[in-house]
């Protein structure tokens, strides 16, 4: 919406609204697919060292939904080795500054129930012996915005250090953010620039973080072939 010269973005949440049995929505405020969870984060002042939209006006509908007004914060940024790379970088800053921060609103465990949906291989225990930082939890290239802007925070929650950047990594290649061909190299920009961020070698996490998405069945897209073949890869790539 634009008025007065400046641009908004409205963000209706509804509970169940398309309701998908791998990405939930619940009125539970301990799951970690609680419907709630965004505004709260956005009010919260928490999530600022990421850089994330101002919250312009929030109106409590009647019917129960939550309409949100945030600020513009442009559009996707063009999913390059470098640009990801400096994303990385400032996501590795920011979470550097929040480990060990905890709020009540925050998921706890995503990873593991975000494996359980799937029929996934549980993840690696000694992800709990890293730095706990606050994590995203779908840091996609989408959710990235070109002035430096990251949004839905829907599934947000305290989560091993490097996991977002293992995630920026695989879900962009899977949905075709950037071509196959430019995987390695987004993988060493993306795992060099979130170690300069953080400051510290949490690799394992990092790997976790990629290894999230080898639920992916092979021979359905190039992309998804693409990106398991990456995961394979990755132990001896960064």
């Amino acid at each position: 919406m634009r008025a007065a010269g400046t641009t908004a973005v409205l963000k209706l949440l509804r509970l169940n609204a398309g309701p998908h049995p791998r990405w939930l929505s619940e009125r539970d405020r301990t799951s970690a697919f609680w419907w709630l969870r965004e505004p709260v984060a956005y009010e919260s002042g928490v999530l600022e060292p990421f850089g994330v939209p101002r919250v312009l006006a929030r109106v409590d509908r009647p019917n129960g939904d939550v309409a949100l007004w945030l600020e513009d914060g442009g559009g996707e940024i063009v999913a390059t080795p470098a640009a990801l790379g400096e994303v990385a970088e400032r996501l590795g800053d920011a979470q550097r500054r929040l480990v060990g921060v905890d709020e009540a609103w925050l998921a706890h465990g995503f990873l593991d129930e975000y494996l359980r949906l799937h029929d996934a291989k549980a993840a690696d225990r000694r992800l709990a012996e890293l730095p706990q930082t606050v994590c995203h939890n779908d840091f996609h290239p989408a959710n990235v915005l070109d002035r430096g802007v990251v949004i839905d925070w829907a599934y947000c929650g305290v989560g091993a250090a490097g996991l977002d950047a293992g995630v920026l990594v695989v879900d962009g290649l899977a949905d075709g953010a950037y071509p196959a061909e430019q995987a390695d190299d987004v993988a060493v920009a993306v795992w060099q620039g979130y170690r300069r961020g953080f400051g510290e070698d949490v690799r394992l996490g990092f790997l976790e973080g990629a290894r999230r998405l080898r639920w992916l069945p092979r021979g359905r897209k190039p992309e998804w072939d693409a990106t398991l073949d990456l995961i394979e890869r990755l132990a001896s790539t960064v």
